[in-house]
């Protein structure tokens, strides 16, 4: 209620209620599924983790929302939290492969070791 309340001080006119229960009803499905209960097991390297990177006269930077390691496999994940049908998760992946390979060559360079990387759908946790 107080963090509500600081929201509609700051930022009147959006329906808080509603943002509010969406989340909780997102966040509850991702929380009771598969892919939380890993999560639950796996050792956390870093959340929000900045990365800057040079290749010659570019340099990469951005922000990987986890690293962790479970069972010995070091993995960068990343949170999405758009609406996806069931047949679409593959291609929606697809789209984010140039995105994972960045992250895996940020996180190769920082740990000398090849991570693993993993789309996770918040509002469609089992995908």
């Amino acid at each position: 209620a107080r963090a509500r309340a600081l929201l509609e001080r700051r930022a009147p006119g959006p329906r808080w209620d509603a943002a509010q229960s969406e989340a909780t009803a997102v966040l509850g499905q991702f929380l009771a599924s598969p892919a939380a209960r890993e999560l639950a097991n796996a050792q956390i390297l870093g959340r929000e983790l900045p990365f800057a990177f040079g290749d010659g006269l570019t340099v990469t930077r951005g922000a990987i929302d986890l690293v962790y390691r479970l069972n010995g496999r070091l993995v960068v994940a990343d949170f999405k939290s758009e609406k996806i049908a069931a047949g679409a998760a593959p291609k929606i992946r697809k789209k984010y492969e140039e995105q994972g390979r960045v992250y895996l060559d940020a996180v190769a360079r920082a740990w000398g070791e090849t991570p693993e990387f993993r789309v996770l759908f918040l509002r469609a946790p089992d995908l």
